[in-house]
This record gives C-alpha cells, structure tokens and sequence, in this order.
C-alpha cells in the first residue's frame, strides 16, 4: 500500500535501453510499501505521470528511491495491447492526452476512511467529510490540516497517534 499524501523531494529520468523511461523518487513526507505496485505519481497539476515499479524505500531506508515508470512511455510502449495503457484508458481511440478531474474536493459519504502513515507526516488539504461518513488518520508524525477541509455535522474525524 501507498503511504499518504506523498510528496516527491526530487525527481529524475533513470537511463535505460532505449531513453529515460522512469522517474526516480526520493520521498520528504512517508514512503510506499509492499503491495503498493502500480500506484501513481502525480504532479503538481494532479495529472497521473507515473506508476510505481518498485524501489527501496521504506520506514528504515527513508532516503532509498521508488522508480515509478513513465506514464508518457508506458501509453503506447508495447506490442501487446494488455500491456499498453492507452488500450485500456482511451478504448476508442479519442486521442485525449489529458484527463482533468472533476473537483478539487474529496468528498466521503457513507463509508469509512483510513490512511496510515507508519512513519511520517500526514498533509490533508481540500476534503470534505459528509455524514455518515467517518475519516480515520493514523500518523507516526504530525498532521497537519489545512485549506478546504470540512467535516459536516454528524460526520466523524478520528486522530491517531502511532508509537
């Protein structure tokens, strides 16, 4: 799984056969884990620009990369249609390069949320929790909440303290 709300330090092109074909990623605010393969790397437009391969990062490794592939490569880079990107997210041929979401809110309704960062910060920005809906934040570190974040009446937020 993923931590929460990653936030790359620096980012570069690893070399390989053929050009620069991932970004490699050091994280300043959690890491990924096991299981998190195929996640995505989102840049400060919130457009997808990578998933993740693997790496080396981890609670005990906080300055190994994560290599994510390069979405604009893996769209078209193989002879294989169950392998290519674009088979699957533009089916009819559309030609779309970019896919704006529809909202700078995240809004959870009847369900039950929960991040969990075991060795880092949690950053939460532009949410909004909505009856019955209940948010749960599990830190090692701070979190910090800051613009755009509501909880409606009747809704739950829970806080908790990793040690």
């Amino acid at each position: 799984k993923a931590g929460a709300l990653l936030l790359a330090r620096r980012s570069e092109t690893l070399r390989r056969a053929g050009g620069a074909n991932h970004w490699r990623v050091i994280w300043f605010a959690g890491i990924t884990e096991g299981g998190s393969s195929g996640s995505p790397l989102i840049n400060n437009s919130r457009h997808i620009i990578g998933q993740l391969h693997g790496g080396d990062a981890s609670c005990d490794s906080l300055n190994f990369p994560d290599w994510y592939g390069k979405f604009s490569v893996s769209w078209n880079n193989s002879t294989n249609p169950k392998r290519r990107l674009s088979d699957w997210l533009d089916p009819n041929n559309t030609g779309a390069t970019i896919l704006d979401g529809c909202s700078n809110l995240v809004n959870f309704t009847n369900q039950i949320v929960t991040t969990d960062t075991s060795c880092g910060n949690i950053n939460v920005q532009n949410v909004t929790v909505t009856n019955p809906a209940k948010l749960t934040l599990k830190a090692a570190g701070k979190v910090n909440i800051t613009s755009g974040f509501q909880v409606k009446p009747g809704a739950k937020l829970e806080i908790i303290k990793i040690k």
